[in-house]
């Protein structure tokens, strides 16, 4: 029985190192931006990413760029384009290509926000911020 725990772990923990992610991350805020982008670096699951200081300038990358992500972290509260507007705009746009796992980010774990997180098919999960390695690691095993 242990081996086979073992094997497990080993085999999901070596399986996750072998596949390299590219990753947006998107929030205003720049202090949760660099900290993000520094777990992102430091857990070695990460080829690239790109990060973005709103949800605009994301979309148009979307639409512009020929890589498209295999997973985004996005910030809920943002000024101008929430989160949510985010999603309706990517959703509505006509970007053949979308990214499959869309992980949404709040300072607070807001029933209301998790429950309107569940309305949106790309949308994987629902983290406090700031990511830790731990929730990076659960959110690519979502990918």
């Amino acid at each position: 029985m242990r081996v086979s725990i073992f094997k497990f772990v080993f085999l999901t923990e070596y399986t996750l190192e072998m596949n390299k992610y590219f990753a947006y991350l998107i929030d205003d805020d720049k202090p949760t931006g660099i900290y993000n982008e520094i777990m992102i670096e430091d857990s070695g699951l990460f080829d690239s990413w790109k990060i973005f200081s709103s949800a605009q300038s994301a979309l148009e990358a979307l639409k512009t760029e020929a890589e498209i992500p295999d997973i985004i972290f996005l910030d809920i509260n943002m000024p101008i384009h929430t989160g949510w507007d985010f999603l309706d705009m990517y959703e509505a746009s006509d970007i053949e290509q979308k990214c499959p796992c869309i992980i949404m980010l709040s300072t607070s774990m807001s029933k209301f926000d998790l429950s309107k997180s569940e309305k949106y098919l790309r949308v994987k999960d629902f983290k406090v911020k700031p990511l830790t390695q731990e929730t990076i690691k659960e959110s690519v095993e979502l990918v």
